[in-house]
């Protein structure tokens, strides 16, 4: 079963802009599915990521069981178990990771150009 290509198929269009991030596994005939919204999400935009869930569900065996979490927390770390069977992070998550990097580039001096400079000129 190729449960990324499924998963992304089932996003199309549930996708709301309150999604954090989504992790989906499938181990011993049980479906993982953990959903995390920010503050700011309705009840339509839960309502998406079951509508997810179960179109992920339908293409996994139908013996299969279902461990369904869908929550709304905006401080939750969207790295769990080393970001294994992340299927879906929305962007701006990074930004804690990335802000030392661009700390770090203020510090650099930018690099002399040459280009069009006193060497570039032809003398006659």
């Amino acid at each position: 079963m190729e449960l990324n290509r499924i998963v992304q198929v089932a996003l199309i269009g549930e996708v709301p802009s309150t999604l954090r991030f989504l992790y989906v596994s499938y181990k011993n005939s049980t479906l993982y599915f953990h959903a995390v919204f920010s503050e700011d999400a309705t009840e339509d935009h839960l309502e998406s990521a079951s509508c997810v869930c179960s179109e992920v569900l339908a293409s996994c065996p139908w013996d299969s069981k279902l461990e369904e979490h869908i929550e709304i927390d905006s401080k939750k770390d969207w790295k769990i178990n080393g970001g294994e069977d992340l299927m879906y992070l929305r962007y701006g998550e990074l930004s804690n990771i990335i802000k030392p990097f661009a700390a770090d580039r203020k510090k650099l001096r930018p690099l002399k150009s040459t280009v069009g400079g006193p060497s570039d000129k032809v003398s006659k």
